[in-house]
């Protein structure tokens, strides 16, 4: 289709054209996730199958079919180096957490098809190798971003339990302080906060395991040789895990709602903050 055809789509409040249906019509704006044209992937793919996906246009099992093409989407191109099918694994995920956010209102996916998506949410986060947030003339990649939006999503769902969050926060751990060149700049710690404290909200974390997660993170400073060259990848880790426990207290320290497990917590969090931050 035109790119006018689509642009008359979100022009007339997302309602589909007269002869047209949203399967046919998104089978072709699902290609749109691997274009670098940020107005057919961003304006017109994601923001249209969002928008169909929330208001239900779609059916149970025609969310499963795309749920699945979309699992599929997030193995292709993790070889190769900053190419542009970084887009298509990034916006697959950032549909699929459009998906399990309308599960979580409008429960229908069972809970073996939850559990596998975290499994394999969590697997696909640690393979990620291209972590570039904004590319100039193509837009938005971050894949750390709308992973993160995902296990949000994920981390609030009615089938995951304690050991899943523990998963999921033992996995961005380990993302964070994964030495690589790249420093998040474009609110992916914020990002990934969101989905720890989405997690936190679950009150299923215990502070034992809270205590021993923070002391993860910091071991990253065991990375850091003062007697050897500058290593950009190691850098990397130290800055990312600075920038995410900042972040992470002041999401602490700024909530307004009392809660003794919290305040609890928020003095461990600072003590981490210090620690990484020499």
């Amino acid at each position: 289709m035109h790119p006018v055809f689509w642009q008359a789509i979100r022009d007339s409040d997302f309602v589909i054209p007269d002869g047209y249906n949203a399967k046919d019509l998104t089978s072709e704006l699902i290609g749109y996730l691997a274009s670098p044209d940020p107005t057919l992937r961003e304006t017109y793919a994601y923001s249209i199958i969002s928008y169909w996906i929330e208001r239900g246009l779609y059916s149970s099992q025609q969310l499963r079919e795309m749920t699945m093409q979309l699992v599929g989407n997030l193995g292709m191109g993790l070889r190769e180096k900053e190419s542009d099918a970084v887009f298509l694994r990034s916006y697959s995920v950032l549909l699929l957490a459009e998906i399990v956010a309308r599960d979580n209102h409008h429960n229908f996916l069972t809970e073996a098809e939850v559990k596998n998506l975290m499994r394999w949410t969590l697997e696909y986060v640690l393979v990620e190798r291209d972590l570039r947030g904004f590319v100039r003339r193509k837009g938005w990649a971050t894949c750390v971003g709308h992973t993160a939006d995902l296990l949000r999503r994920l981390a609030r769902n009615r089938y995951i339990g304690r050991d899943d969050l523990e998963q999921m926060m033992s996995v961005i751990a380990q993302r964070v302080t994964t030495p690589a060149e790249h420093v998040f700049v474009h609110n992916e710690d914020e990002a990934l906060v969101m989905a720890v404290w989405a997690a936190l909200a679950r009150q299923e974390l215990t502070m034992p395991f809270m205590l021993n997660w923070l002391a993860r993170l910091v071991q990253v400073m065991h990375l850091v040789r003062p007697d050897e060259p500058f290593d950009p990848r190691i850098h990397g880790a130290v800055q990312n895990t600075r920038n995410f426990l900042r972040t992470f207290y002041f999401r602490i320290a700024l909530n307004k709602k009392t809660d003794e497990w919290l305040n609890r917590l928020r003095p461990k969090v600072l003590a981490a903050v210090k620690a990484v931050n020499g």
